[in-house]
């Protein structure tokens, strides 16, 4: 009976390793592929790792064998650090991740944009818009939130440039909105009532500009998080309207994110 035991302790024991092993070679794969889906798969593996060395360092105290154990309570403490870390860490990182591909988005959209600009000196029917910017963004997944992977595009276009020309915009480009998250899918466009239900990003929501600037200019960024309390009471220092007075009081000391 001891040397069952003893030998399922050890089996438990390689179970558990290889369970570890397993996080590191699923994590690599996953950067390599960019797949989320199996980041996420090997989430579970540190608590997996975890119940079967106790169960392992349980059957090991019952039988005789010594052989193992302290190889057993070695596999325990870093299977109970990487369950730490997987509770304590990964969830805010994982959304600071996201949170980061969805800014890559919007500022890849709002740079399109400018190349739209440039070729039509008009804003993009707000029915096609989606379309319309296939050509000059390249990928399809540019359209997709990390956030919401379910729709085939987490964004919406401000309705109020609808084939604008550029000569008509009388706010600052720079602050006025272009691009915003919605979960209204392909070719969506509006304002401010088709922001999601709840903010995406811990109560703030993702913005383009119809000034487009590069990403290294911190003073007009292509994108930016906007406080949605802020952008509901007119404090965010954006425009809507295109055709705004410039001189309405929203400037942009009142933007960050």
């Amino acid at each position: 009976m001891e040397d069952s035991r003893a030998t399922w302790a050890l089996r438990l024991e390689a179970a558990a390793v290889v369970a570890l092993l397993a996080i590191l070679g699923v994590l690599l794969l996953a950067a390599y592929l960019d797949a989320g889906a199996l980041a996420r798969a090997a989430l579970a593996l540190p608590p997996l790792a975890l119940a079967l060395s106790i169960v392992s360092l349980v059957l090991a105290r019952r039988s005789s064998a010594r052989l193992g154990r302290g190889n057993t309570i070695a596999v325990l403490v870093v299977a109970a650090l990487l369950t730490s870390f997987e509770i304590t860490v990964v969830p805010p990182a994982a959304h600071s991740w996201r949170k980061m591909g969805c800014r890559m988005n919007v500022e890849s959209i709002s740079m399109s944009m400018q190349m739209y600009l440039t070729d039509y000196d008009r804003f993009p029917d707000a029915n096609r818009w989606c379309d319309e910017l296939r050509s000059y963004i390249g990928s399809n997944q540019v359209y997709v939130c990390p956030e919401r992977p379910e729709l085939r595009c987490g964004y919406a276009l401000n309705a109020a440039l609808s084939d604008l020309k550029t000569s008509s915009l009388t706010t600052d480009p720079y602050n006025t909105v272009v691009i915003f998250e919605s979960d209204r899918g392909w070719n969506a466009s509006g304002g401010m009532g088709i922001l999601p239900g709840q903010p995406r990003h811990r109560g703030r929501d993702m913005y383009g500009y119809a000034g487009g600037g590069p990403e290294e200019d911190s003073e007009h960024p292509a994108a930016q998080t906007l406080s949605r309390d802020a952008v509901i009471h007119g404090t965010a220092g954006i425009f809507w309207d295109p055709r705004a007075k410039a001189n309405d009081g929203r400037g942009k000391a009142a933007r960050g994110g």
